[in-house]
């Protein structure tokens, strides 16, 4: 009888443990040292006026993606997210049609909200804003923490265009 209950527990404690990793392996934040440095050269190119020097500084950091790498450990959308941000959807264009040439069906789902995200920065640069809310909400499906998107979408939707001038209008004279 004991070794029953032994066993039992035995087995209550594996598929803990079992549990429990799966629950870390669905929280863990992935840190990309390289996409927090092209965050981080967008927003002083922004904050300075230099985008010239952010996207040289993007052009350094997608020089030190290994390619060897699994796409999941890589930084090319990030990278790709940046260059929009800065005006360069074709450098970015370049990064997210590699990542559709080369990633598996599983590696883009896994990382199918950052791809939309670079999806809507793409959309957002070249002047397509119904194609960037379309990415940006799919981006939030996948993600809903993803602040940017949901901000960017939320600003996109809640926009209202201009009203335009007539003729006839009354312009205060």
């Amino acid at each position: 009888m004991r070794s029953n209950i032994a066993w039992t527990q035995s087995r209550r404690a594996a598929s803990s443990a079992r549990a429990a990793a799966a629950i870390e392996d669905t929280t863990k934040v992935r840190y990309s040292p390289i996409g927090n440095a092209a965050t981080t050269a967008v927003a002083v190119a922004v904050l300075s006026g230099k985008e010239a020097a952010g996207i040289r500084v993007l052009d350094s950091l997608a020089g030190t993606i290994s390619q060897s790498a699994s796409w999941l450990d890589r930084s090319d959308l990030e990278l790709a997210s940046a260059y929009a941000q800065l005006g360069r959807a074709d450098r970015a264009s370049v990064l997210v049609a590699g990542f559709e040439r080369g990633a598996s069906r599983e590696d883009r789902l896994r990382r199918w909200g950052e791809w939309q995200s670079a999806l809507g920065e793409i959309a957002l640069a070249e002047g397509r804003p119904t194609d960037a809310i379309a990415a940006f909400r799919q981006a939030t499906f996948a993600d809903p923490s993803d602040a940017s998107a949901r901000a960017l979408l939320d600003q996109l939707t809640s926009a209202k265009p201009a009203p335009a001038a007539t003729p006839d209008s009354d312009d205060g004279d």
